[in-house]
């Protein structure tokens, strides 16, 4: 490998990534680490806190990664700024004593405020959920404009150089970039967002007419959001799921369902590609998922049954993830192979296939960087068609 020039390893690693989430079989199963930025910073050598808004240390982050492990991706990591919610008194993301940001609980919207949101969703977040969760935007006429330019500023500031630091990794090491940002389910975004998780729960069983119009209203704002992404095969939009595995499947199929699914069928006609987070078990929704457009999305799922997923959805889309990541903290070297060997051996024939593990190795007891390694290097020597 090491023969081959950098754009050489881009193209092939590209080309590879693009095969499969196209549900074709490649030369090889592709690859990708799924290292959080403090899982990353710790091996780095660094400490937690303040590291994480600091472009140099990132960028060295990401590079000792790209030089350790074996990947077909560029390891870009991705880091919510703690300078920027202090900035707007934020009370829906802070951050604790040791740094890592923490997203506490937050309801910003009452339940008789269900027709004021509903008819006006926009105006809504803008008039009455953001002064809610930013305290530094409780305020009339300039102040909220200053302080939301002033955020916006420090947030440039750190994101910006740091997505130059990914890209410098990339081209110096041949690893594509394959994220091309992030939206959200309508139903997910208002129970994240707006109701949070407690109150939206008692709304389905107390109102869920009024849940599903705002579903409805939300839609067009994630889609507006959406359309502003690419349509770049190898470049696949981040949709994480949260509430479904939490429903009953008849409030699933009435409330959550439509708009998610209308939502990704105009991404995919637009010729966008997704890179879907089924979080939990969604082994009762598998029905469900064969209804979505085919060739578009790269399905990562925290739990399956590897055959049953195969069976059931991998005609629709590219399957990853499914890896216990604890076994990177706690298996033996030999656990961890075997492991990943069971699950190639069901999901790798036929293509349509790329192996990482099932939840993002973050934290830095999260998995052992010996059998991180020793992960990868198999899966990268196994994996040949």
């Amino acid at each position: 490998m090491m023969n081959k020039n950098v754009d050489q390893l881009y193209e092939e690693r590209e080309k590879r990534y693009i095969q499969a989430v196209d549900l074709e079989q490649p030369d090889r199963v592709p690859h990708e680490t799924r290292f959080g930025e403090y899982w990353a910073i710790n091996y780095a050598g660094y400490p937690i806190k303040g590291s994480a808004v600091d472009p140099k240390i990132m960028g060295e982050a990401m590079e000792k990664i790209a030089q350790d492990f074996a990947t077909d991706t560029c390891p870009s990591l991705f880091s919510r700024n703690p300078l920027f919610y202090k900035s707007l008194k934020s009370i829906n993301f802070t951050e604790s004593k040791t740094g890592i940001m923490q997203h506490p609980e937050v309801s910003c919207m009452d339940r008789s405020e269900y027709d004021a949101f509903i008819k006006n969703p926009f105006g809504f977040i803008v008039d009455k959920v953001l002064p809610r969760v930013y305290k530094a935007l409780d305020s009339e006429g300039a102040g909220y404009g200053m302080s939301l330019v002033r955020a916006m500023n420090i947030q440039t500031d750190m994101t910006t150089p740091i997505l130059m630091e990914a890209g410098r990794v990339s081209k110096k090491y041949g690893l594509p970039l394959t994220g091309a940002g992030l939206v959200e389910a309508p139903m997910d975004y208002i129970s994240d967002m707006i109701r949070g998780f407690s109150e939206i729960t008692m709304d389905i069983r107390r109102c869920p007419e009024k849940v599903a119009a705002a579903a409805e209203a939300v839609l067009p704002l994630m889609d507006r959001l959406a359309a502003q992404l690419p349509a770049v095969k190898g470049k696949l939009i981040s949709i994480p799921l949260h509430m479904p595995v939490f429903m009953r499947e008849k409030d699933f199929a009435k409330l959550w369902w439509p708009t998610f699914k209308e939502m990704v069928e105009r991404m995919a006609a637009r010729g966008q590609y997704m890179r879907i987070y089924f979080e939990g078990d969604w082994t009762r929704y598998y029905d469900y998922l064969q209804d979505l457009p085919k060739g578009h999305i790269l399905g990562a799922f925290e739990y399956m049954d590897p055959q049953l997923a195969k069976d059931k959805l991998g005609k629709t889309m590219c399957i990853t993830a499914g890896y216990d990541v604890s076994l990177l903290q706690y298996g033996t070297k030999e656990k961890v192979i075997d492991e990943a060997k069971k699950l190639m051996d069901v999901l790798a024939p036929g293509g349509g296939y790329i192996f990482t593990v099932a939840k993002g190795i973050t934290y830095p007891n999260d998995g052992t960087p010996e059998n991180v390694r020793a992960l990868y290097e198999f899966v990268e020597s196994y994996g040949k068609y």
